[in-house]
């Protein structure tokens, strides 16, 4: 199964949706992008990409992850 790709104005669509739809948004930036970027996503929750750990994500939202690329 491979991995559902959204555009980033179909996020912006369901973040700006119905709370309960909202995805959890997580950025998995290297640590050099993320620490020297002037931008966020409002919410989104930080983990560096070799230390995922969806213990805390919650298990009935969609969970989108974005990166430098």
């Amino acid at each position: 199964m491979g991995v559902a790709r959204v555009s980033k104005e179909e996020l912006k669509q369901r973040l700006d949706g119905a709370a309960g739809d909202r995805p959890v948004v997580v950025d998995v930036r290297l640590k050099y992008p993320y620490e020297h970027s002037t931008v966020t996503l409002p919410g989104a929750v930080r983990m560096r990409p070799d230390a995922i750990d969806s213990t805390g994500l919650p298990r009935d939202r969609d969970i989108v992850l974005y990166d430098s690329d």
